[in-house]
């Protein structure tokens, strides 16, 4: 089992455009974590907090697609 140590996103926590949790995880191997559509209204955003790996469900004002809201 391995769990993740450290984690960085660049852009932070931006529900309009799409973003991705990078990191390595204890045996030193890299990962990446796309923010998704769970169906399309919900978007889930990862984030890292203390260097954990965090993820939020937002709802959308308009529609979730490719990974972000849509701007309305």
């Amino acid at each position: 089992e391995t769990s993740r140590r450290q984690g960085y996103k660049a852009q932070g926590e931006d529900y309009f455009e799409r973003g991705a949790l990078t990191g390595t995880n204890q045996s030193g191997d890299a990962f990446e974590l796309k923010d998704y559509c769970m169906n399309e209204k919900s978007l889930v955003e990862y984030s890292c907090e203390n260097s954990s790996i965090a993820s939020r469900e937002y709802s959308c004002p308009q529609d979730c697609s490719l990974g972000a809201c849509i701007a309305g």
